[in-house]
């Protein structure tokens, strides 16, 4: 019984000691790491831009993009996080919104309307999804929409 009792009290020592702190975090136990920005554009020469398509809900906008590091591995057991990067109304910076992200807005005809941003993963591919509330043919009120994409494995 002695022993047993000491090995127990020797566990949580053991286990004290093999915990790391966030300062000595080397590059052997550092997880790997992606971060990607993608702008999106309404003007098709551009590499990245929005395509209209229809589904069951009525009309919407996609784009996919191929991102050949967007591994089966990953898919399967990494993580996978997605973000409108905007600047809000008034201030001078930058904000992350993880998608799924919802927009109100107000044009200057005083008409409202929300959008809702999302992403689909595949391997190898990333698609953006904007949906309109009314499903109206769009008239930009972003010019453009950068998303940041990170992974960690």
């Amino acid at each position: 019984m002695k022993k047993f009792t000491f090995l127990l009290a020797l566990l949580p020592a053991m286990f004290l000691s093999s915990c790391i702190s966030g300062d000595e975090i080397t590059e052997e136990v550092a997880p790997y790491t992606f971060q990607q920005e993608y702008t999106v554009y309404w003007d098709t020469r551009n590499r990245y831009y929005w395509e209209e398509a229809f589904d069951d809900s009525g009309r919407y906008y996609y784009c996919s993009i191929e991102e050949p590091k967007l591994t089966n591995y990953i898919m399967n057991k990494g993580i996978k996080m997605a973000y409108l990067s905007y600047s809000p109304a008034g201030v001078d910076y930058w904000v992350l919104a993880p998608l799924p992200f919802s927009d109100f807005i107000v044009d200057q005809y005083n008409y409202k309307w929300e959008e809702h941003l999302t992403v689909e993963w595949a391997q190898g591919l990333i698609t953006f999804i904007l949906k309109i509330d009314d499903h109206a043919p769009i008239v930009p009120f972003y010019s453009d929409y950068k998303f940041v994409v990170q992974f960690m494995w």
